[in-house]
């Protein structure tokens, strides 16, 4: 397989990774071209050919389905200058012509939020920034909350010791390691030679035929239980071919994501909420599982299992169904059941520290790195599972980790040379039109693919949370049809 523009040592590369996510229709590399100069990122890490490599796959897999429907071929450019806008469209975001600058308030300047110096001399990392994770994390430490007593209250602490009693409080820390000792540690060992996703098949059902619509994905149904980046970036990939996502979170107020992580994120979606605790709330999961074609979540291991919703049950529920769950640390080890986020994930294996060289730790640039990783994966996976169920049928259940998509991105070596000092000269992203419910108008960042036959877009306006009833679109067009 050989893709136009594709630089000559990323080809293997690819390779392996569409065997990993069981992609098989390489023969439609001929669809796809790479274009455009990487801007300089001032990192060590191949972070746009990993973004590159990530993003061709889900060219790939938008090129399969298109045949197995019969749908016409299209050339699909990927363009190198627009990578590093998705890997964090945040801050781009602009509403009735303004920037919102919600991410630099809510995320950068959080109390519980960065790396931070610890008494033994070493960094470890939070992004605690919902209100449940900071509150929990201000009893561990005991002290005020602002960012100055958090600092304080950290550096009077050893950074495994504080790791270990804020795992035990269930809470996300992660000391700043080397390489080395991600691999002398319980899971960096575990995790050594795992794969770099996890897929298997939880039972057989029928064969079923992927979208046949106008777009790639138009009328697949997709479940949303997923929150923060990853997951929420997965479901929205999916929107953007024409899926119906359905997006159901908590109704509880501690736990909702920052704005800054919503406003970007639910556009291309409806949003409905349901008290999953609940035996009413577990009712219409459950209704909406059989109804639906996908099924994505990002919460804690564990969490789906407690409102009783293990993977086996869901494939009972709906035969076929195609699930992906994300974490941080992946489905087995002994941090399997840890939280944990983009920072998480890049201080645990060691890519902070070749970030930092000798210096003070900093995010990857540009930031949530592995999130977008994940996020561009996530739906080349999708799509090839859909293709693998048109074919043999069966009900699979896949699983995504931000700590494997870091040591992923570690595996394809780093750059000869490269500083770690600050980058500039991204310039600014190309930016798309769309409402909101509220009235408000929101221009958002471009899909980095130019599909010239089926473009990549966002069909339905920025949702009201937690707004939208919870039933399928088709649902809900019965029901007006028949009202009185």
């Amino acid at each position: 397989m050989t893709i136009i523009g594709l630089e000559p040592d990323l080809q293997e590369h690819l390779n392996r990774l569409c065997k990993a996510i069981r992609l098989r229709n390489t023969d439609a590399a001929k669809e796809i071209e790479i274009a455009g100069e990487a801007p300089g990122l001032g990192t060590p890490l191949r972070v746009i050919e990993a973004g590159q490599l990530a993003l061709t796959a889900q060219a790939l897999s938008i090129a399969g389905l298109d045949r197995l429907a019969a749908r016409p071929e299209q050339l699909s450019i990927l363009n190198r200058e627009r990578i590093v806008f998705a890997l964090r469209p945040f801050p781009y975001l602009r509403r009735n012509g303004a920037p919102t600058n919600a991410w630099g308030r809510q995320i950068t300047a959080a109390p519980c939020s960065g790396h931070m110096a610890t008494a033994d001399g070493r960094y470890v990392y939070m992004a605690n920034v919902v209100p449940r994770l900071r509150e929990g994390t201000l009893r561990v430490l005991g002290c005020a909350g602002s960012r100055e007593a958090v600092e304080a209250a950290v550096l009077t602490w050893k950074a495994s010791e504080l790791e270990q009693a804020m795992a035990e409080a269930g809470l996300p820390l992660t000391v700043v390691r080397s390489s080395e000792e991600w691999l002398a540690s319980p899971q960096g060992g575990f995790m050594t030679d795992s794969p770099i996703v996890h897929v298997e098949q939880l039972g057989s059902s029928r064969v079923e035929p992927v979208p046949q619509g106008n777009r790639s994905l138009a009328g697949l149904k997709v479940l949303d239980l997923t929150h923060v980046v990853a997951g929420p970036m997965i479901t929205r990939g999916l929107a953007e071919h024409g899926a119906d996502v359905l997006h159901v979170g908590p109704d509880a107020e501690d736990l909702q994501d920052p704005l800054a992580v919503t406003d970007e994120l639910m556009i291309g979606k409806r949003s409905a909420g349901l008290n999953l605790k609940s035996s009413n709330g577990r009712r219409e999961i459950e209704r909406l599982i059989a109804g639906a074609d996908v099924l994505v979540q990002s919460w804690r291991p564990g969490v789906m299992e407690r409102w009783g919703l293990d993977a086996n049950r869901v494939a009972q529920l709906r035969p076929g169904l195609v699930q992906l769950s994300v974490s941080c640390y992946g489905p087995q080890g002994p941090w399997s059941d840890r939280p944990g986020f983009d920072g998480n994930a890049l201080a645990a294996v060691g890519a902070t520290n070749i970030e930092a060289g000798s210096g003070v730790p900093r995010l990857t640039p540009p930031g949530v790195l592995t999130d977008s990783l994940a996020g561009f994966l996530g739906v080349a996976l999708i799509n090839s599972l859909l293709m693998d169920r048109a074919e043999r049928g069966g009900s699979h259940l896949a699983h995504i980790s931000l700590a494997r998509m870091a040591t992923w991105l570690m595996e394809l070596g780093l750059k000869p040379g490269s500083s770690g000092e600050p980058a500039s000269g991204w310039g600014l992203p190309e930016l798309r039109r769309t409402t909101a419910d509220d009235g408000g108008v929101l221009e958002h960042v471009a899909h980095p693919i130019q599909y010239q036959q089926r473009p990549a877009r966002l069909s339905l306006p920025q949702p009201l949370l937690r707004a939208s009833p919870p039933e399928w679109s088709d649902e809900a067009s019965s029901s007006r049809s028949v009202s009185p």
